[in-house]
């Protein structure tokens, strides 16, 4: 009940008590029935006071309500229009004056749809607005009209029923214009399509998941792959569809690109949906949204089964070729140690100076295949780095005196100098020599007779910095930038020993997240050298200093 009504009910009785109080004596002098009659006259007219005071706050109240609803009406940006139940207009608002280009809402009054819009979406609209007139019920519904104005727009529609007494009395409509939004899903399928059409053209299986693992889409290939439609597929977690030889699932990857939020490569032996097990290379791609959020993850797989194979059959031969290249050299150097020491009765000069180059031949020749076997392996990432804490001094010495010989041939002075206190470094020993030796041989073999050679080691923030200074020929800028190519620097080097060994050199430095240093300067000195992180475990390649 209104509060309004029940304030003036409370009103009249307390008041019509008061009077009857008031008018008591009345009771002794006259009759009873002239009592009640007086004080009933006293509470009609105070109920008729607080009546018009009702009416008149009820009167406030709907105009208020009206101006409400006139105020939302006009300034709502959708469509409304009121409509009788012969399909004529009653009224409508801005919007919709603006929207059919009229002068105001008087412009559409006992006007019908077909004398508005075109006849095609006029029949669509009556026929909706009969469903509702016949049913009672509002309808939704989305059409598209071509404005002769302002051309083709689209709008979602509401008509519901205006009811008094339970019967209709006219139609209600309220449409939306979708247009832009119904372009921009448009433009989204045709760029959905266009993925798609994309990924069908790839020559390898791909699919993308959400970040939980949970199938998206995928190219043709890798539905003939799985054997599955989308539908079969949709909401699968696909990284339990495949897995390894070892049958164990591969989330760990999913979670890998999430976290890091970069692609990752891999290589497996995948059995897949009961095919025999093969192996792919793998291209995990993170989805990564405006706010920098991973919402998916593309994957690639790339059949490499033929590749595998010929990669086996290539190590093979490589294993077989070294064995039997690196057996007779052993043998040829050991017999000929044997000869120059005298095993087998006295040499003269002439024959020692013989066996001596043929000697120096036979440990270049098992140098050359040791150098190329490292080489392949270090391609084939078959060599693993063993790290351990190392005085990198020590270890530079080293290699000076094992290249001695070598350097008093040419009466070459080698001084190492450290530039600051050097500690120890944690990288692979054998290989870092390897690489320190395999520079240095070849800065001594070019370097000027009786002349000085300058490493120069020291820290550079929290990396290791080698510089072999050597004092030799000038090395054009595109000589240099070849050196260590193991195809390219054969064809710009003399030696192709030396060639080999650059390039082992560069694999080694890499494979320690480093570069290489290489400079020549017109002051016939060359600087090669290279930087390494100070710990191995740093993950974060160094930019190119030279090369």
């Amino acid at each position: 009940m209104n509060k309004k009504l029940v304030k003036s009910i409370f009103y009249t009785f307390f008041t019509g008590f008061i009077l009857w109080s008031v008018y008591a004596d009345a009771a002794s002098s006259s009759s009873p029935q002239t009592v009640v009659t007086i004080g009933l006259i006293f509470v009609l007219l105070i109920a008729y006071v607080e009546n018009k005071k009702l009416v008149k706050w009820l009167k406030v109240k709907n105009q208020t309500l009206e101006e409400m609803i006139n105020t939302f009406s006009e300034n709502c940006p959708d469509l409304i229009a009121y409509k009788n139940i012969k399909h004529r207009y009653i009224t409508c608002n801005k919007a919709m004056c603006r929207a059919y280009r009229l002068k105001s809402f008087m412009s559409v009054k006992d006007k019908t749809t077909f004398e508005l819009l075109p006849p095609k979406a006029a029949a669509i609209i009556m026929a909706h607005d009969s469903k509702v007139i016949e049913t009672g019920k509002s309808i939704k519904y989305t059409i598209e009209i071509d404005h002769p104005s302002s051309g083709s727009k689209t709008y979602d529609v509401i008509s519901a029923p205006t009811k008094k007494d339970g019967e209709v009395t006219g139609i209600m409509t309220i449409a939306r214009d979708i247009t832009i939004r119904e372009r921009m899903r448009a433009k989204f399928i045709e760029k959905q399509k266009q993925v798609n059409d994309m990924m069908d053209n790839l020559p390898m299986v791909s699919f993308v998941t959400d970040k939980e693992g949970k199938y998206l889409r995928g190219n043709s290939k890798f539905l003939e792959l799985m054997n599955l439609n989308h539908d079969e597929l949709a909401g699968v977690n696909i990284a339990h569809t495949y897995t390894d030889a070892g049958t164990k699932t591969i989330d760990y990857e999913n979670k890998v690109v999430i976290k890091e939020k970069r692609p990752l490569i891999t290589e497996h032996l995948y059995k897949i949906a009961g095919r025999e097990a093969a192996w792919y290379k793998e291209y995990r791609v993170p989805i990564i949204n405006e706010h920098k959020r991973v919402i998916g993850i593309t994957v690639f797989l790339l059949d490499i089964q033929k590749e595998k194979e010929a990669s086996q059959q290539k190590e093979r031969f490589i294993a077989t070729l070294s064995h039997d290249l690196k057996t007779p050299t052993i043998a040829q150097v050991r017999s000929l140690e044997m000869l120059l020491d005298g095993m087998f009765g006295g040499l003269n000069e002439e024959q020692q100076e013989m066996l001596k180059l043929t000697l120096e031949s036979c440990k270049n020749m098992y140098d050359m295949v040791s150098t190329v076997l490292f080489s392949y392996k270090f391609e084939n990432e078959e060599i693993k780095l063993h790290c351990t804490d190392i005085n990198i001094i020590e270890l530079t010495a080293e290699c000076c005196n094992d290249l001695a010989k070598y350097a008093n041939e040419k009466n070459l002075e080698i001084l190492i100098k450290p530039k600051s206190k050097i500690g120890q470094i944690c990288a692979d020993r054998t290989f870092i020599k390897r690489a320190i030796a395999n520079i240095l041989e070849n800065s001594i073999s070019y370097a000027f007779e009786k002349t000085k050679i300058e490493i120069l080691i020291k820290n550079h923030n929290k990396n290791l910095e080698i510089q072999i200074v050597s004092e030799s020929p000038f090395i054009k800028k595109e000589a240099l930038e070849m050196m260590f190519d193991k195809y390219r620097g054969q064809a710009s080097y003399n030696k192709i020993g030396f060639c080999l060994k650059l390039h082992l050199a560069k694999q080694i430095v890499e494979a320690h997240n480093g570069v290489l240093i290489a400079e020549s300067k017109k002051s016939d000195k060359n600087i090669f050298g290279f930087i390494i992180p100070s710990s191995v475990n740093s993950q974060t390649p160094l930019e190119k200093v030279m090369l």
